[in-house]
């Protein structure tokens, strides 16, 4: 959760740990109850559904991985997974914590990514992975105990120290991790506004997001607490669900992009306390990463031939929260 963004944890010396597992995704796939809310679709629903090739959601990749609830049919949950096509995969993931006021001021972030890899078929397990890294301010990446430091700091390339030693097979391996801090708000993929204002007995809710330039975001949900029930008086984008039994109002974004980069929601609340719409808790997934890194290719450690390989790339929201 939302521990760590203290200022004590954000130097240098918390280096990043290799566990003995690949975490899961948190805080993505809350459950959602069957029954109690209801639905509306906003008008401007159109404008910002335009998915065309991105609507595969990146969620979708991994539900065979991370065990991600199925919100509309269980049974689907329970399907066998289908078996891999490329003889290895390779999953780049980021985790982002972040907290922020009610205006949008950043008070804390950190990013924490993995790049971890899975090989499926035996004959493909003597393998180097060629990394490309851009630019990557602030960003001090460590190799797995394991893979050759030298080799990846020489070339990019991530390889068992002994090149006769092969991957494991059918268990992911944490091959590279890095950390960042980012103190800048412009960094932030999203920010939110609140403006709550009290009217006699009536509280209007002003909600506002805006996502960074350059970023898209999928499934962008955005949870209020509700002191009481709401009326909404307009949703620019997305859908909106009022869930009576958690008291919460879901605002749910499929996709985020240059068509609707920012948009609004207002509310109106009937003799309630301001302060009760507080924390507004954010979830959403993206394939725009903090660190500027891609596989260039795979080849066999042996002879240099090219491995057929399949790489995915995140970004998760594990704790995003709006502060009153």
């Amino acid at each position: 959760g939302g521990g760590g963004m203290g200022g004590a944890g954000m130097g240098g010396s918390a280096a990043p740990s290799f566990g003995s597992d690949i975490a899961g995704f948190g805080g993505v796939g809350m459950s959602q109850p069957q029954s109690s809310y209801t639905m509306k679709k906003s008008s401007g629903a159109g404008k910002g559904m335009k998915l065309g090739k991105k609507k595969a959601s990146l969620l979708d990749s991994f539900k065979q991985d991370t065990a991600i609830p199925e919100l509309e049919s269980p049974k689907a949950a329970a399907a066998a997974p289908r078996a891999p096509v490329d003889p290895v995969s390779i999953d780049i993931e980021e985790k982002i914590s972040c907290t922020m006021q009610s205006d949008g001021t950043l008070e804390g972030m950190d990013v924490q990514g993995s790049m971890s890899l899975v090989v499926h078929a035996e004959e493909s397990s003597c393998i180097r992975v060629l990394a490309e890294l851009g630019d990557n301010p602030g960003i001090q990446f460590k190799t797995h105990p394991n893979i050759d430091k030298a080799l990846f700091n020489k070339s990019s390339t991530l390889g068992l120290k002994d090149p006769n030693r092969p991957f494991p097979t059918g268990s992911a391996l944490g091959v590279l991790k890095w950390r960042i801090s980012p103190k800048d708000e412009s960094m932030m993929p999203v920010q939110i506004s609140c403006w709550p204002s009290v009217s006699g007995a009536e509280t209007y809710v002003n909600l506002e997001y805006e996502v960074r330039e350059g970023m898209s975001l999928e499934n962008l949900q955005i949870t209020i607490p509700l002191p009481g029930p709401p009326q909404v008086n307009s949703c620019e984008f997305g859908d909106y669900q009022v869930d009576s039994r958690n008291g919460c109002l879901h605002w749910q974004i499929e996709l985020v992009d240059d068509d609707n980069r920012s948009g609004s929601m207002e509310f109106v609340l009937s003799n309630a306390d301001p302060d009760g719409i507080y924390p507004i808790e954010l979830m959403f997934s993206s394939r725009d990463t903090f660190a500027n890194l891609e596989v260039a290719g795979i080849s066999r450690t042996a002879d240099g031939q090219p491995v057929r390989y399949a790489a995915t790339k995140s970004l998760v929201a594990d704790s995003y929260i709006v502060e009153g």
